[in-house]
């Protein structure tokens, strides 16, 4: 059975999809866990010499707050606008292009206008979907971005996903990769 979908990547596919990977980094994970737990140490009143809270300690810990929030967002941002300006070259013909994507159990199949490329199930490191796209992954920070709205309907995404797993599944089970 093959199943063959045509679809066009945008700017903001590709950003979502590099927000996807950042997330999944533990690397990520280890930052966001000392940011948030300085934030909370930071934002935890504390006391003076007499006992009480001062009212600039309070004012310092909100804005210790307030700071990494800002930071966090700048981080955000600039990643957005890094990915944003790395695809508005020319020379990404082929990645802001109309794709023709099929999945067989001899693998997967892309084209573009100006490239073709073919993967055996064997060497695609994993295949997930979220609320908006499947990603068939063919190393471990680049896929295929396919967006949802290039399918007909939703069950014509889920059954594409669904076979695009199970093939995926077959080719690296355990007996299937000694």
């Amino acid at each position: 059975m093959v199943h063959e979908i045509i679809y066009r990547n945008s700017k903001w596919h590709l950003v979502a999809f590099t927000m996807h990977c950042v997330l999944r980094r533990w690397t990520f994970r280890i930052f966001l866990f000392v940011l948030l737990g300085w934030v909370f140490w930071a934002s935890f009143p504390s006391r003076d010499a007499n006992g009480s809270m001062n009212p600039s300690m309070i004012a310092g810990a909100i804005a210790a707050a307030l700071m990494t929030a800002a930071f966090a967002i700048a981080m955000w941002a600039c990643s957005i606008a890094a990915v944003w300006y790395m695809y508005s070259s020319t020379n990404n013909a082929s990645v802001l292009a109309d794709h023709r994507l099929s999945i067989s159990s001899e693998g997967i199949s892309a084209e573009t206008a100006v490239s073709r490329q073919q993967h055996s199930w064997e060497g695609i490191p994993g295949v997930e979907q979220t609320a908006r796209y499947i990603f068939i992954f063919t190393q471990e920070y680049a896929a295929y971005v396919i967006p949802l709205t290039a399918f007909s309907s939703p069950a014509s995404a889920n059954a594409f996903f669904a076979d695009a797993e199970r093939l995926w599944s077959a080719a690296n089970a355990p007996s299937a990769v000694e």
